[in-house]
């Protein structure tokens, strides 16, 4: 039958051509083993954190230092102030206000606090507001302050708070960044820029050789450079897509494949590829009279016979499973293993891609092993033109 032919080419053309999959599968394993172990590209994800951190909320930042600044100002000239000398502020502003009073209470208006009036500041400390500093703390997700001590320690509240969130794990990189608080914060970041750009120079090892993290292209007179992060991200995206894709073609093939085998019930006129391998007996090419005295039996359904041979057609379905299993297992086995070892850092993106993916590929596989079980334990004879199986 020309169509069962056909079908088993294809199936060979799809075994053959499987092993570039399992090579990219392998590759995954490889290259996202490699990026685990190495630690300066864990490095490199905190560091891009924080400057993302840094940067979300860069304008909020920058009024932040302004206000701790103020707010260290305004302690310093109080201190540089004696008692004596704020006694006498004092009071000198007590009179001012009492004397201001007298002339409203005879214009008919209210009197001014003197103790609230005493407590405002200089016009210079007008932004050390406790609405204007809580405004800026929640901005920066900080707690609410009751008093204008919320501005003391409001931007080095929020940098430590990034430098733990984003380095967390890194004690080097933690006690590096704690120390550069007083730094103006384009300093902090250009510092983790170029540590970044060092990480990038870096190398990993793949299939045991020493690949650099940035891997140098051209198109023409274009010349430019990819990075093995990129190539990892892109790749749990799109592996699990061709996987799907693959397999699908693979076990629909085959499905088909052994539908005509059943309906041409001749395994002489499939294609002879590694999963057509059947228990199969040709009466033209029996030479003893007991053979041919067993096939008759076969034919008519001896149970004594038929059970004799069948241990043989479970020996060929064991064998082509175990084919389908193994090439299953390293093309799927080596990507979703890859997969789990950097499970932390995927996103809910990735996440339904690999789960939607991965439950096709249990579907595909398990449909395949159920065409391949529906002749599990068949026997295949012909005699002449006619062809059966039991």
């Amino acid at each position: 039958m020309e169509h069962l032919s056909e079908v088993g080419k294809r199936v060979e053309r799809l075994l053959y051509s499987s092993v570039i999959i399992i090579l990219a599968s392998f590759f995954f394993y490889f290259l996202s083993s490699a990026i685990t172990l190495d630690n300066n590209g864990l490095k490199k994800t905190m560091l891009t954190g924080f400057i993302e951190g840094i940067n979300e909320r860069r304008e909020s930042l920058d009024i932040a230092k302004v206000l701790q600044e103020k707010y260290k100002q305004y302690v310093d000239d109080n201190k540089k102030k004696t008692d004596a000398q704020k006694k006498e502020e004092e009071d000198k502003k007590r009179l001012e206000i009492k004397n201001i009073n007298k002339s409203r209470v005879k214009l008919g208006l209210p009197e001014i606090n003197v103790e609230k009036k005493l407590e405002e500041k200089q016009s210079s400390y007008d932004d050390l507001d406790v609405k204007n500093i809580n405004l800026i703390r929640s901005k920066l997700g900080l707690k609410n302050s009751l008093s204008i001590e919320g501005a003391k320690d409001v931007y080095n509240e929020f940098y430590f708070s990034l430098v733990y969130k984003n380095l967390y794990g890194d004690k080097d990189l933690i006690d590096t960044y704690l120390s550069k608080v007083d730094l103006p914060i384009n300093e902090v970041l250009i510092d983790a820029k170029n540590r970044i750009k060092i990480f990038d120079n870096g190398s990993v090892k793949v299939f045991d050789v020493d690949t650099p993290i940035q891997i140098p292209f051209s198109l023409g007179d274009m010349k430019s450079k990819v990075s093995l992060y990129n190539i990892e991200s892109a790749g749990i995206i799109f592996m699990p897509v061709l996987l799907v894709i693959w397999i699908g073609s693979l076990s629909m093939t085959r499905i088909r494949e052994v539908y005509y085998i059943k309906k041409v019930k001749n395994i002489a006129k499939s294609y002879p590829h590694i999963l057509n391998i059947y228990y199969f007996v040709d009466r033209d090419m029996l030479e003893n009279q007991k053979e041919i005295d067993d096939f008759n039996r076969m034919r008519i359904g001896d149970p004594a016979i038929i059970k004799q041979n069948r241990s043989i057609s479970v020996i060929c379905f064991l064998f082509r499973a175990g084919v389908l299993l193994t090439l299953l297992l390293l093309m799927t086995a080596p990507f979703y293993i890859g997969v789990f070892r950097i499970f932390n850092s995927l996103n809910i993106f990735n996440l339904m891609i690999l789960f939607v993916c991965g439950f096709i590929n249990i579907i595909q596989s398990m449909s395949l092993l159920v065409a391949e079980f529906s002749i599990f334990r068949k026997i295949f004879l012909t005699e002449g033109q006619a062809n059966e199986y039991i």
